[in-house]
């Protein structure tokens, strides 16, 4: 024993610490008492209403023109439609979503519409793909 502790100091640099002993594994207390369970917590989310909204009229409009409805033109529209209209966030809960984005829909009805007849006539007149 002595030779083997002798040989660990010798390998031991000058102001290095040697690593702390590692402690045995606490068990839990096997007859804790029921803690009351904590009441759920809210789930909010992130909501960009602008963007929901030209999601929810693009498909109509799409039809409308009898253009194209692939997945490629579909987004090509949204993303127009977006480029030239603000962002809008919002936070609410999950479970309120519907009911703000109506409220929401009322008051930015008439731009998101615009914007989404713009871009469909601009993806009808030139759409990425050969159809």
């Amino acid at each position: 024993k002595r030779s083997n502790i002798s040989a660990a100091r010798r390998l031991r640099r000058p102001g290095s610490v040697s690593p702390a002993p590692k402690a045995a594994p606490v068990s839990a207390p096997r007859n804790r008492p029921a803690q009351p369970a904590e009441p759920e917590e809210e789930q909010y989310t992130c909501l960009n209403v602008t963007q929901s909204l030209v999601e929810e009229k693009t498909d109509k409009y799409m039809r409308m023109f009898g253009m194209c409805t692939c997945s490629r033109c579909r987004i090509d529209v949204i993303a127009m439609a977006l480029s030239n209209l603000p962002a809008k966030y919002v936070v609410v809960k999950s479970e309120d979503i519907n009911p703000r984005l109506s409220y929401y829909e009322q008051k930015y009805s008439a731009a998101v519409i615009t914007q989404v007849m713009g871009a469909c006539k601009k993806v009808l007149e030139r759409p990425h793909h050969k159809r």
